[in-house]
């Protein structure tokens, strides 16, 4: 994103200048949200989306911003023919604009929301704005997060740079709704063919513009949409002590498993023997297995687990005892 400090003849003479003097004293802000590039390649793109993005994170930065009860309400005026161009009306509802806020408390309320989204060149108040903080993590996702003092939160991205941002900013960045909807309001316009850039800004303000390219869609999708990290894998593992009959075997190998049924139970499992010296006799013909031969064995037992979903492995890792089973 970079601020523009000129701004096209046509953006700064969409709205009268005395409109902009009346605006200054009524409880309002108007912002132009205007997609750059070939007006037909957006005639059939979803304006829902788009709206709705942009009312909920407005919505959401503006309670982290002001506690007290109210939302911004926004509206859109017409659209200006043949191009996608939106002038959006903010306003701040009931309560908070009838009874706590003067009308110049509301409209600096509504333009600290924008700075501190990225959709105005940011204040001096805001550090650092939410799609900065986008643009930084690249992957949608900080390494760490340390918060240095009660007013502000510093960042680490996946190349180990720093970024402090206000306590303020830190909320919205980690605020579910603004995640979910950032992409829709500013990153998926974008991707439509032959969109070059979007541009939003106040009317009449030439130094009030700022500019989302192209080349940030990847991170704002990425702080939307992250990507889903594979479980991780859980290994427990338990050893005892048991005494097994031998059910079947592997018909002379002895790199698979066996079956056996647990010792005074009818109970059974399948396990791998690994005690080298009982496999050599096994092989050598010393040892056969009939169905009533007991074994006392150590059992290791390994449950591995991904995510909600695993399996289980026996291994007889040593053979204590063979008893062959007596004739009658």
């Amino acid at each position: 994103m970079s601020n523009n400090n000129e701004g096209s003849e046509a953006e700064r003479s969409m709205h009268d200048p005395a409109q902009s003097a009346d605006d200054a004293l009524s409880p309002q802000v108007n912002l132009v949200y205007k997609l750059e590039g070939e007006p037909n390649a957006v005639n059939v793109f979803d304006l829902s989306q788009v709206l709705n993005g942009l009312g909920v994170i407005v919505r959401e930065a503006s309670r982290i911003i002001n506690l007290e009860p109210g939302d911004i309400v926004l509206s859109v005026m017409p659209f200006k023919e043949g191009s996608f161009w939106m002038d959006l009306i903010a306003t701040v509802g009931p309560p908070v604009g009838l009874v706590f806020m003067t009308n110049p408390d509301i409209i600096q309320h509504i333009r600290l929301v924008y700075q501190s989204l990225g959709l105005i060149p940011k204040g001096v108040k805001v550090l650092n704005t939410v799609l900065d903080v986008v643009r930084f993590l690249k992957e949608g996702k900080p390494t760490r997060i340390e918060q240095i003092d009660p007013e502000k939160v510093r960042y680490e991205n996946n190349d180990g740079e720093l970024m402090v941002v206000n306590i303020n900013i830190h909320k919205m960045v980690v605020n579910g709704n603004i995640q979910n909807n950032l992409y829709n309001a500013v990153g998926r316009p974008l991707e439509r063919p032959g969109i070059t850039g979007l541009k939003t800004f106040i009317p009449n303000e030439p130094n009030c513009i700022t500019e989302t390219s192209k080349d940030d869609v990847a991170a704002i999708r990425a702080f939307s949409q992250p990507k889903i990290s594979p479980p991780a894998e859980e290994v427990i593992e338990n050893t005892t002590t048991a005494f097994l009959h031998p059910k079947s075997g592997t018909y002379g190998e002895t790199t698979g498993e066996w079956t056996f049924r647990i010792a005074g139970t009818k109970r059974t499992l399948k396990a791998k023997i690994t005690d080298q010296e009982f496999l050599a006799k096994y092989e050598n013909g010393l040892i056969r297995f009939c169905q009533n031969d007991l074994l006392k064995v150590q059992l290791l037992e390994r449950q591995t687990i991904h995510g909600t979903t695993g399996h289980v492995k026996n291994e007889i890792t040593k053979i204590y005892e063979y008893r062959k089973a007596e004739l009658s």
